[in-house]
């Protein structure tokens, strides 16, 4: 085994068979225009915001952060903020889960709401947490003072839950402080891992990918879950359940045994490749002025801090009092923008006001005791419009998975035992609620030694935006039209979706009531019968406007049907 060993002459990113290499959607180079034009606007929102600090989230984040710091540097005047790296991924998620829902199967994820909430309240238990935060943050400053401005840099955000979680920590630490995530939406690692190993000859390649892997399955075996070590990075774990991270270096456990030396010899490379690149990369971007692109098209996604609205129901959380006056006074702001705010909490369910006039206070609605936090014994959600032949309610695909179908099943038997042999979902997309929803409904209903028929509706895509209110009301023409007919046949239905189904059952109410206006009222009046009476329907005022102004579309001339 020669530990000396001269490049391979083929040039990295060229496809070969011979290599234990996998195909990427994106080329190296690619990847490095991606990073460079992250790093720009990065350097932008510097710039606007005026942040005291910046951090980016390990292992992988840091390098949207340093190809900033590159282009700040070489294009620039002033000095860079501070940058300080924190350890938060994944790992961090399941902590909380394990703390707060130990029994709950399946991904762990930060949910908008009442879980941020909740998270914002057991992030108080975590001192350790806080006060690392606190002490890189004042080292990196050089003072004790707490920022008033920080921005954080990911460079990939899939599901959200690192960015609410790492939002969360940062009010935990330093409440009403100005924040602003940056997600560049790069996923660099292993481009630049395959990309390195090209330089090598394909034997020595393998040899060096699968030693690799064995030595890192040994080694993390013995560790706690969700250990993680990034060679791309050159860093790993001290501790998942720590904020802080360590480079990888020749002492490093993985690298004993046998191969230990040759491994370290050629791995510990890698990060100085990933370096070296990206300042080639930069350094040829930096020819041309500075001139940041000040719109945010494409992929790179910029958010803010936590939404008031998750700040007021951790209040509740807490046991404050909560009315439109002390949301006022504790974060600062008008009449208007705090009863906008609770409005939009009662709209979506999440709160319910006590009392009436100047004495109204608010509270979580009852459900959430039990709908947050994982009890499954409280009712179904589902209450009839027709008794005895449709029904309404929660959709049973919410969060549906072919691996954890144990609560859909569990209540989409519930419904088959009440007589419903017809499911017809409404939504406001192209694509049905998942793959493999239709299939699992089919082997579910002859498991019961029944029928269930599936039907989906779409009401309008995304791409059909421009075009949103006709398409709309054709379709809604095309669900009523459906419905009617499956009625008419002797069919129990159970309509449901995530969004529209409602305005489905209040046009069809106002067809058949002749009156928009009572078809609301008929509405409000099943919903009042529920499991849930608290909850509202058509919360929209777009939508309550739609039902009571739908007779008047049945006599306008309609586009031709859509293909189906």
């Amino acid at each position: 085994m020669d530990d000396n060993l001269e490049p391979h002459s083929e040039q990295p990113g060229q496809p070969d068979n011979k290599y234990p290499i996998q195909i990427h959607y994106q080329t190296l180079d690619e990847i490095l225009d991606e990073l460079c034009t992250a790093a720009r606007k990065i350097c932008f929102l510097i710039q606007r915001h005026q942040p005291e600090i910046v951090i980016s989230l390990m292992h992988s984040g840091f390098l949207p952060a340093a190809a900033a710091q590159m282009v700040w540097e070489k294009t620039l005047p002033g000095k860079f903020p501070p940058l300080v790296r924190l350890n938060v991924g994944q790992e961090k998620v399941d902590q909380y889960y394990a703390a707060r829902q130990p029994n709950v199967r399946g991904s762990h994820v930060i949910y908008e709401g009442w879980m941020v909430a909740d998270l914002l309240m057991w992030l108080k238990s975590r001192q350790d947490w806080l006060g690392y935060l606190r002490q890189q943050v004042a080292q990196a400053l050089g003072q004790v003072e707490p920022p008033q401005h920080i921005l954080i840099v990911d460079e990939f955000v899939a599901v959200g839950s690192t960015r609410l979680f790492i939002l969360s920590l940062i009010e935990a630490a330093y409440p009403g402080c100005e924040v602003w995530f940056f997600n560049a939406f790069v996923e660099w690692g292993q481009v630049f891992e395959d990309s390195w190993l090209r330089q090598y000859p394909p034997a020595t390649a393998r040899e060096l990918k699968e030693g690799m892997k064995r030595s890192l399955a040994e080694f993390t075996a013995q560790q706690k879950p969700n250990f993680t070590v990034r060679m791309f990075s050159g860093t790993m774990d001290t501790d998942p359940e720590r904020l802080d991270w360590q480079e990888i270096t020749a002492d490093s456990p993985f690298f004993r045994g046998e191969q230990g030396a040759f491994l370290a010899a050629h791995w510990l490379k890698l990060p100085e490749f990933v370096l070296s690149t990206l300042q080639d990369a930069i350094s040829k971007c930096a020819a041309f002025p500075f001139a940041p692109v000040k719109k945010f098209r494409g992929h790179f996604k910029l958010s803010g801090g936590l939404p008031l609205e998750y700040l007021v129901q951790r209040d509740m959380l807490a046991g404050l009092t909560v009315t439109r006056h002390s949301v006022m006074e504790r974060y600062h702001i008008n009449s208007y923008r705090a009863g906008k705010v609770l409005n939009e909490l009662l709209i979506w369910n999440d709160i319910q006001a006590i009392g009436k006039g100047k004495s109204v206070r608010y509270e979580p609605s009852p459900e959430i005791y039990t709908g947050v936090f994982g009890i499954t014994d409280r009712p179904y959600d589902w209450y009839a419009i027709l008794p005895g032949q449709l029904w309404t309610g929660k959709n049973p695909a919410s969060g549906f998975s072919p691996r954890f179908d144990h609560r859909t099943r569990r209540e989409l038997l519930n419904l088959l035992a009440s007589g419903i042999d017809t499911l017809i979902e409404v939504d406001t997309d192209n694509e049905k609620t998942q793959e493999g929803y239709e299939a699992f409904l089919s082997q579910l209903a002859t498991d019961a030694h029944t029928t269930l028929a599936y039907q989906y509706i779409s009401l309008y895509s995304s791409k059909e935006s421009k075009q949103a209110r006709p398409i709309l009301i054709e379709r809604l023409h095309y669900a009523i039209d459906v419905l009617t007919e499956a009625l008419g046949s002797g069919k129990k239905i159970y309509l449901t979706g995530s969004y529209g189904y409602e305005i489905v059952l209040g046009c069809f109410l106002a067809e058949r009531q002749g009156d928009g206006k009572k078809a609301i009222q008929a509405l409000e009046a099943c919903r009042a019968e529920s499991a849930y009476p608290w909850r509202s329907v058509l919360r929209q005022p777009k939508d309550r406007r739609l039902v009571l102004r739908w007779l008047s579309t049945r006599s306008s001339p309609l586009p031709p049907p859509a293909p189906r």
